[in-house]
């Protein structure tokens, strides 16, 4: 006869006869390892999202200085582009400021962008220190991605 023993065995503690400890205690025992288990989950999970943040943040930041000088170099190239080929009254060298210009102002709303973002990152951070973070990432389900005429989001317009 051939006795398979399990991998990785279930432990049958609570229901242990020779034990001397009361049921109601072992149970009591079992929920608070559980709870204290539960909370280890939390606070790793806050941990990492405290780090990934952290860094996040650093990336914006530094990705918004870039962004802020090529803002102004770019800004003031367009400027004088510009006002040079008015004077000298070449029209094609005016649109090249004008162009400059706009880059310019992207640059700018890219920068405004990053720096919505990062205030946005720094409440979750001071909500983790306070120990009120709720992630706030959607979880979306399949089934409500359907309009009232029974097509998707995405295709309801065609």
């Amino acid at each position: 006869m051939v006795t398979m023993v399990p991998s990785n065995p279930v432990s049958l503690d609570i229901l242990s006869i020779e034990d001397n400890t009361p049921l109601g205690q072992k149970a009591k025992d079992q929920k608070q390892q559980l709870a204290f288990r539960i909370q280890t989950v939390f606070d790793t999970y806050q941990l990492e999202e405290l780090n990934y943040l952290l860094s996040k943040r650093n990336c914006l930041n530094r990705c918004n200085i870039f962004l802020i000088y090529m803002f102004h170099f770019v800004q003031s190239a367009g400027i004088m582009t510009t006002t040079i080929a008015t004077g000298y009254n070449y029209i094609y060298l005016i649109w090249v400021g004008v162009g400059l210009n706009i880059f310019a102002s992207l640059l700018n709303i890219y920068e405004k962008n990053n720096a919505n973002i990062v205030k946005k990152i720094s409440g979750n951070i001071e909500d983790i220190r306070k120990g009120k973070f709720v992630q706030e990432a959607p979880i979306e389900d399949a089934s409500n991605d359907k309009s009232p005429n029974g097509k998707t989001q995405l295709l309801a317009g065609h």
